[in-house]
């Protein structure tokens, strides 16, 4: 536990390449530590690997298909263009949390990237409903 929170020190102070360094190695002794694939998963994409955070979030979805790593993977997969996938994505994340604003105001993004317009504009308007 003591290079995750090392790691979280660094990641605060923007040192993301030596906290993906302890994450890793806390990986490594605790492959089930949830948090340490979420934390590097987020140094990465401080650092622009966003293939490499995808690939954490999934590992987070495979250890716990319940956690809210759908979400972080989807609004990754959003950045690089991969809007259909990140549909897929954010559709879990609803499917688990149903009053997840962000969720539906991302997911409206990505279809209003694909010329889905009216299905956008619902996901926007469903977003502002949870957010009052």
């Amino acid at each position: 536990m003591a290079y995750y929170c090392r790691g979280t020190a660094k990641y605060n102070l923007g040192q993301y390449t030596e906290a993906i360094e302890d994450f890793n190695k806390a990986i490594e002794l605790n492959p089930d530590l949830l948090m340490a694939y979420n934390n590097c998963a987020n140094a990465k994409i401080e650092l622009g690997l966003f293939a490499e955070a995808i690939e954490d979030f999934s590992k987070v979805i495979e250890l716990d298909p319940d956690d809210a790593a759908y979400y972080n993977r989807g609004t990754v997969k959003h950045r690089l263009g991969q809007y259909s996938e990140a549909i897929d994505d954010f559709n879990k994340a609803i499917e688990l949390n149903p009053d997840y604003a962000d969720a539906y105001c991302t997911r409206g993004c990505a279809k209003y990237c694909l010329g889905l317009t009216s299905e956008a504009e619902e996901d926007y308007k469903k977003a502002d409903e949870l957010r009052k």
